[in-house]
């Protein structure tokens, strides 16, 4: 199913997306956008794993890609060629966590733009821009 929403800046399409965003404060904002990335980018890593099947993977791994996307990882690298989501927000600079190293697709939702690249990332929909 095709949705197609149209918008007038960033800001509007993001409060299509997150209704009450535009009214809300900065932290809200944030708030609100890190908790839907947590969810799709969830979604989305168990998708990516049911697509390519769980015998190539040993326990740690599954349940590294398993986990909440709301809390850092504590590994320094990750090395299958299945790409790990994670949200940027986790990492330094915002905490004092390191970024693993590897195949590792950081989405960030520090601003409206970048929350709306992090969706493209994901799949999730298609940013077009009228000239």
């Amino acid at each position: 199913m095709e949705n197609v929403i149209y918008a007038d800046s960033i800001a509007e399409l993001v409060d299509v997306l997150l209704p009450g965003h535009a009214e809300a404060d900065a932290a809200s904002q944030l708030v609100s956008r890190v908790e839907m990335l947590e969810v799709i980018a969830s979604q989305r890593q168990a998708l990516i794993l049911a697509d390519e099947g769980i015998d190539g993977f040993n326990e740690d791994e599954l349940n590294i890609m398993l986990a909440t996307k709301g809390e850092p990882l504590d590994i320094d690298a990750w090395n299958p060629a299945t790409p790990l989501l994670v949200l940027a927000t986790n990492y330094a600079p915002y905490t004092d966590v390191s970024l693993p190293a590897g195949t590792v697709i950081c989405l960030d939702p520090r601003t409206e733009l970048t929350f709306i690249a992090a969706l493209q990332a994901l799949g999730t929909g298609e940013l077009f821009v009228s000239a």
